[in-house]
């Protein structure tokens, strides 16, 4: 901020008022055009830059010239100072601050700016005085991390819970290993496809598709190990059930449902606007989980199955509590089938019913364009003081709102 002290004295000697020196002051800090020239093909505009380049610019202004006599400048009624305006108070921790925002360009990756920017403020601080320090107060990428992390943790234990439920229906370790080493394979053949896509990154919204694909991986497997299985008690040698299970039978039938499935998530990856950002990369994962998970189904799993299975899964009359509660699931459904096809009108109309009455409530559900963002460690607090007080006394009240939080426990979970 450039500040003027005016010498009233040296002003009343010239005769000189302050509106007078305003005027000139913005007479003289003003640029213009002065016509174009042609050059070529084009016409070029041209502009004279009059405004002030320097506190010197602002001086040596000239004010007024008498008719004898030297000129009279801005410097022989006034001191030009260059200084900094105060537009209010920063407070971190109760102590006066400086707060520098850092933004990451367009195309810029925030958790990699973040990770930079700590590592510059760590480097500097060694070199600043002691009373002097930088802290950082904001760092959006802890969120970005969090979240990460969260998606990261839900997939490992939705990994265990699956392979634990494979456990209960398969009843054989080895058959439970066999389709567990194919959820890594196909989690790692999903990082290598989208590294070649060029533009994806592990976001939450990638890693919440491959959390997605998780329990899809391993539909074609199961499909493939319980063909398997069925021939091996058929009486065939391990190799010639593991090939003729496997890939050579139900490889057209395994295709053909994952072929359904993607052809409802790759349409996405050609929608315009907002709405691919937000879904392509959801869509381009669970996609490419899928056919990697196929990739394994029809060639992994037919050649794991020839060297672990041995003698598993083989029924030798054991029966286990699970299949004891299986049986009785089993029978129910069955009594429920059988009724529900003697009385074919009656399950119509309620199938319905029940469709009818889900649309009817549509309407009330609501809709918007994303949810509401989650909980992101920050309690935003603002305080509003009347119009025109002065900023000692909103630093007054500021302090007292400090004194208060300061005093109030908050449990942070």
């Amino acid at each position: 901020m450039i500040e003027l002290e005016l010498d009233r004295a040296a002003m009343t000697q010239y005769g000189l008022t302050t509106p007078l020196v305003q005027q000139s002051l913005a007479g003289a800090n003003q640029s213009g055009s002065a016509g174009s020239i042609q050059r070529g093909d084009q016409d070029l505009q041209l502009r004279i830059d009059g405004s002030f380049s320097s506190i010197d610019d602002i001086a040596n202004t000239i004010i007024r010239t008498p008719p004898q006599g030297a000129q009279i400048t801005v410097a022989d009624i006034a001191k030009v100072n260059d200084t900094l305006q105060k537009n209010g108070t920063t407070l971190v921790n109760n102590e006066t601050a400086v707060v520098l925002s850092v933004l990451k360009q367009s195309d810029g990756n925030t958790v990699e700016v973040s990770d930079n920017v700590l590592a510059s403020i760590e480097q500097l601080n060694k070199d600043l005085p002691e009373d002097i320090s930088l802290d950082v107060v904001v760092d959006t990428s802890e969120f970005i991390k969090q979240s990460i992390n969260s998606v990261i943790q839900n997939m490992i234990f939705g990994g265990i819970f699956a392979l634990l439920i494979l456990l209960l229906f398969l009843r054989s370790v080895r058959a439970t290993l066999v389709i567990g080493v194919s959820i890594p394979i196909a989690i790692v053949s999903t990082f290598v496809l989208l590294y070649f896509t060029g533009g994806e990154t592990l976001n939450v919204l990638t890693m919440g598709g491959l959390a997605l694909g998780i329990g899809m991986m391993v539909d074609s497997s199961i499909v493939i190990l319980e063909n398997i299985v069925y021939y091996r008690q058929q009486g065939y040698k391990l190799k010639e059930a593991s090939i003729k299970g496997g890939a050579s039978e139900l490889a057209p039938a395994v295709i053909a449902s994952t072929t359904t499935t993607l052809v409802v998530f790759l349409p996405i990856v050609f929608v315009d606007g907002i709405a691919s950002e937000l879904f392509t990369p959801l869509a381009l994962t669970v996609s490419f989980s899928l056919i990697a998970s196929l990739a394994v189904a029809v060639t992994l799993i037919p050649m794991l199955s020839s060297k672990l299975l041995t003698k598993a899964m083989e029924d030798h009359g054991r029966r286990y509590w699970f299949d004891r509660f299986l049986n009785k699931v089993i029978a129910g459904y069955q009594r429920v089938l059988e009724k529900a096809l003697k009385l074919r009108k009656t399950t119509i109309a309620i199938t319905l019913a029940a469709v009818i009455g889900s649309l009817a409530l549509i309407p009330f559900i609501g809709t918007s364009f994303i949810p509401e963002g989650g909980d992101q460690g920050q309690v935003n607090i603002s305080v509003e003081t009347p119009t025109g007080t002065n900023e000692d006394k909103r630093l007054a009240i500021t302090e007292k709102v400090n004194e208060q939080l300061s005093n109030t426990r908050m449990l942070l979970t």
